[in-house]
């Protein structure tokens, strides 16, 4: 693991964190979470949260909406 795999999956654990704790975080567009996470640009956080989960951020997003409102 290098350095920047190792702050892109520190970011990536905020975000999941701040899905599951933070019901209006939720509300927020793709690149606004971007941006909170320091991200340069939505195509550069996609791709690492992709490389990391296996999925993308907001196919992630839409089903833990989901299992959260149950």
């Amino acid at each position: 693991m290098n350095f920047n795999w190792y702050i892109n999956d520190l970011r990536t654990r905020h975000f999941i964190q701040k899905l599951d704790t933070e019901s209006g975080f939720r509300k927020f567009k793709l690149t606004y979470i971007a941006d909170y996470l320091g991200y340069s640009s939505l195509g550069a956080f996609s791709n690492s949260f992709k490389q990391i989960t296996g999925i993308g951020p907001s196919y992630y997003m839409k089903n833990r909406n989901k299992e959260l409102e149950f």
